[in-house]
């Protein structure tokens, strides 16, 4: 996954919304990890890298494959002595991605905001009950955050996201078993922010559903011979999908 302006010389643009701007820089998500000593386990010879905490408990993994609409992050843990599991399309925002493995980092609290009021305060609109499942709609209508708790859903519960612009057509989606609640309240806090991330001009999934307005250059630390996530994503406008994948 390439950055859309480290050593590219590309003017930066402010970009939003935030949830259809495309990957950006993974080494929002890498560097804080490589601070907090996990270890980099990835060869310099693939496009993937795996990184683990230091106790070995948790793993974050990037595996591209051709198309960044499918899974490419994939991190797991446990809670409670259950495996959990979170599953991130190559699409997802670095930005957005980075607030969730950034509470990797950090002990779990007591106590876990509600999602759905963190979400509602920040103008989204709630659903509940409809099917056993709960969701929260972006006032855009495109993205969403549903939890899952019908037969076959954990004692945790099973949540999923999508960034979507209509019926029939996604940006990227993720899927969480499992996981531990203060980490899905950090994934709901990133999912409710509306600053704008910053890209370079055109370098997102899909050009005319986002805005693009000149940034200020912003400073990104140097890449270590250790720490270097791979070029695993083009830089140039993926062509969207017309269906979303079969499951889904």
């Amino acid at each position: 996954m390439t950055s859309p302006h480290a050593d590219s010389g590309d003017a930066l643009y402010a970009t939003s919304p935030r949830h259809l701007a495309g990957p950006g820089d993974p080494r929002l998500i890498t560097q804080p990890l490589q601070a907090a000593d996990w270890m980099n386990h990835s060869r310099a010879d693939t496009a993937h890298f795996i990184y683990t905490s230091p106790g070995g408990g948790l793993t974050v993994a990037l595996r591209p494959v051709p198309s960044a609409y499918t899974p490419w992050w994939h991190i797991t843990g446990t809670h409670d002595r259950q495996p959990w599991s979170a599953e991130f399309g190559g699409n997802t925002p670095c930005e957005i991605l980075a607030e969730f493995t950034g509470a990797l980092l950090h002990p779990a609290p007591d106590t876990s905001a509600d999602v759905w009021h963190l979400l509602t305060t920040a103008g989204w609109r709630y659903y509940g009950c409809e099917q056993d499942d709960e969701t929260a709609r972006h006032p855009s209508g495109s993205l969403a955050l549903s939890r899952h708790t019908g037969l076959g859903a954990s004692s945790a519960g099973s949540w999923t996201a999508e960034a979507a612009i209509h019926l029939g057509s996604y940006f990227w989606s993720a899927e969480f078993h499992g996981v531990p609640p203060h980490l899905i309240t950090a994934f709901a806090t990133a999912l409710a922010r509306s600053e704008p991330v910053q890209r370079a001009k055109g370098a997102v999934p899909d050009p005319y559903v986002v805005i693009q307005t000149p940034g200020e250059p912003h400073e990104t630390a140097p890449l270590t011979a250790t720490g270097r996530p791979h070029s695993v994503s083009p830089t140039r406008p993926v062509t969207r999908p017309t269906a979303r994948r079969a499951g889904r």
